[in-house]
């Protein structure tokens, strides 16, 4: 999730600050309808891991696109909620999405620049 924000600096000047705010983040349903994770078994009936997919689960093959959809339903701890609802209350929140199964964090410098008036 990505957090832009205006803010004027000592110089007088206002800025937009473009900030990661949360990374990582499993979406558990959009639009309000559940999204679940397809889990492959052995002949055990235990999970097969799949590292391609940073575990167990697979992505679903019957999505479809979703482009009225207003709402998310994301699995946040109680902190990541806390800084979301913070940088919420300095700007705007969107959501980005990457890959499935790319469960890496990369840190991410925020991107100032000056908005000219």
């Amino acid at each position: 999730m990505v957090a832009t924000v205006k803010e004027k600096q000592t110089d007088g000047q206002t800025y937009q600050r473009v900030h990661a705010v949360l990374q990582s983040v499993q979406v558990g349903a959009r639009a309000q309808q559940d999204i679940e994770p397809i889990v492959t078994l052995d002949k055990d009936g235990k999970p097969v891991t799949d590292p391609s997919n940073n575990g167990v689960a697979g992505r679903p093959t019957d999505t479809t696109a979703k482009p009225d959809a207003h709402t998310v339903t994301l699995a946040l701890r109680p902190d990541d909620v806390q800084t979301l609802l913070s940088w919420d209350a300095l700007g705007d929140i969107t959501l980005t999405l990457r890959r499935f199964g790319e469960g890496d964090t990369t840190p991410i410098q925020d991107l100032v620049v000056p908005i000219l008036q």
